[in-house]
């Protein structure tokens, strides 16, 4: 278990990006037919019943789900079909980083990029963090679950930087309001 779910795990999200869930399904199905195999084959004299009760108990969701002792406790073998598929978005060919009438579409891709990553993750959190949980256009809270937007104080198609001190968290329809009458937003103080 300790060797095996890593591969299983890195595996599933090296080809997370492609249509494969069904290859995901199959892969799953060829593990667990050579687990089978191999528990039978361990234990001949004793009958498929008692097999599947000690190496595919039910738990972990799932009726039959390979697992072991590992540390005192039952670890359950990763499925590569829990992997989510995540699909790739192109970006559109007449876009242009450097066109002001694109920099929305520009924030836009970059929330995408900010919830798929840890990077993004801690990126967003240490935003929140430092304006104390607040939108700055309307002074309500941000929910980090619900619709936020990244904005940059000095937009990259004005030659801002993508750091964290040209961001700042706001509500989507703060943010769209920002664009649309092409307002400043002031960084808030550090505390």
């Amino acid at each position: 278990m300790k060797k095996l779910n890593p591969i299983i795990r890195g595996w599933a999200q090296h080809f997370r990006h492609d249509a494969s869930k069904k290859s995901f399904y199959h892969v799953d199905t060829a593990i667990f037919e050579k687990l089978w195999r191999w528990a039978r084959r361990r234990h001949r004299n004793k009958r498929w019943g008692w097999v599947k009760k000690k190496y595919f108990p039910k738990g972990n969701g799932r009726s039959w789900s390979f697992s072991g002792e590992v540390e005192g406790k039952r670890r359950y073998l990763f499925r590569a079909g829990r992997v989510p598929i995540k699909r790739h978005i192109k970006i559109r060919a007449a876009a242009n980083p450097f066109d002001p009438e694109w920099e929305h579409y520009f924030e836009k891709r970059l929330v995408y990029k900010v919830k798929d990553t840890l990077q993004g993750e801690w990126r967003r959190w240490q935003l929140w963090k430092q304006q104390k949980g607040d939108c700055l256009i309307c002074q309500q809270k941000l929910n980090l679950e619900t619709d936020w937007n990244i904005h940059h104080i000095v937009w990259l198609s004005k030659g801002g930087k993508d750091t964290m001190d040209n961001c700042v968290l706001l509500h989507a329809n703060c943010h769209r309001q920002v664009h649309a009458a092409k307002l400043t937003v002031l960084k808030p103080c550090p505390s």
